[in-house]
């Protein structure tokens, strides 16, 4: 007889949740197959030996996860995805047995499970061969691709934990330019970038708790395992804390230049100094209490009063409107937001900029 409640009855959240970033839980997508018996502990940086009988049955396990999610995939992608799988076990990024309210989520997308006889006729039929032959696999992910994921692993890792950090989602419909355009200023090669950065992202590399993916980010930084495009991004703002430091550099810049912009504005200064510190710290409960998944690393979410800066940043996009158009800070999305609270303070800056710089006329504009 079946049971008249369901798990959500029982243990379900008694709330709506309307947080902003991304509900991580457990599906077909994401879900990692760990072989029975193989327990994947380690210290971060450390990697796990596995037997070629486990090695094998991690591979086949995920290859039919990914393969039941979408079977439309080319067969080597679905490779590749259950190739990442396996070397995120390797790693110890994931774990069957870890508790989820420790890593602050509602699950662990990864399973215990066997390989049932099925299972491995089911790969046979996909792959076209034995699943435990090496030269079936090796049509489909050549020994030489494996080397290039398993050296670049820590790249793909620190790509995804960027892109969590900086958009709150491991993918969204516009993410391919993003990883594309980072995944070039690392000076890899256009030939070995991966075809689907969604499978990337969702399904080989989402089971990794985020907790343990900026963990994981922040020691191979540490450590020197990635190139300096992800270095110098690692202690970026997070999805919700953007407009800070873009803001702060502005008007250094803006301020720099224009001294008289900062009468009346220094308190406003120092506290978007503070915050800027904050964001871009390495302490984990400032590093991310202004970001839209601050739930997701246990710590409370800080809401700033962005209005209280909109002076400061119509003044930027003033005068960077004026003198610096071109300039990649322009293109701010989060500056211009706030900006967009005070349009008629971000006109006059830039006339008045025009008029301080052109005719060096003293211009006071009106105190904060």
């Amino acid at each position: 007889m079946a049971v008249p409640f369901g798990d959500e009855d029982l243990n379900g959240d008694l709330f709506f949740d309307l947080g902003d970033g991304e509900k991580l839980e457990r599906t077909p997508e994401t879900q990692i197959f760990v072989p029975q018996g193989f327990i994947p502990q380690c210290q971060m940086g450390e990697k796990l030996e596995m037997t070629q009988a486990q090695f094998e049955d991690a591979m086949i396990g995920n290859l039919m996860l990914v393969h039941a999610f979408d079977g439309a995939l080319p067969l080597q992608v679905k490779c590749e995805a259950a190739y990442l799988r396996v070397l995120v076990i390797r790693a110890g990024l994931v774990n069957p047995n870890w508790n989820p309210g420790e890593l602050h989520i509602k699950e662990v997308e990864a399973r215990h499970g066997n390989v049932t006889g099925q299972v491995e006729n089911d790969a046979n039929a996909l792959l076209g061969g034995d699943p435990r032959d090496a030269n079936i696999w090796n049509v489909h992910i050549t020994e030489q691709r494996r080397s290039f994921l398993r050296k670049n692993f820590a790249v793909l890792v620190s790509m995804v934990a960027l892109h969590f950090r900086q958009r709150a989602h491991h993918y969204l419909e516009e993410s391919g330019e993003y990883y594309n355009k980072l995944w070039q200023k690392c000076l890899l090669s256009e030939a070995d970038r991966p075809v689907n950065w969604r499978v990337i992202s969702r399904v080989a590399l989402h089971a990794i708790p985020p907790l343990v993916l900026d963990d994981a980010l922040l020691y191979y930084v540490d450590h020197n395992r990635v190139p300096g495009a992800i270095v110098k991004r690692a202690y970026c703002a997070p999805a919700g804390a953007a407009v800070y430091p873009a803001l702060l550099r502005g008007w250094e810049d803006v301020s720099g230049v224009f001294q008289q912009f900062r009468r009346g504005r220094e308190d406003l200064e120092d506290d978007l100094k503070i915050i800027v510190a904050r964001v871009i710290s390495r302490d984990r409960k400032a590093r991310w209490e202004r970001s839209l998944n601050a739930n997701l690393y246990g710590v409370a979410r800080v809401r700033d009063h962005e209005e209280h800066y909109s002076a400061l940043s119509a003044l930027v996009k003033g005068v960077y409107g004026a003198y610096a158009a071109d300039a990649p800070l322009n293109d701010s999305q989060a500056l211009q937001r706030v900006s967009g609270n005070a349009p008629v303070l971000c006109g006059v800056a830039g006339a008045a900029a025009k008029t301080l710089f052109d005719k060096n006329i003293p211009l006071l504009l009106p105190d904060a």
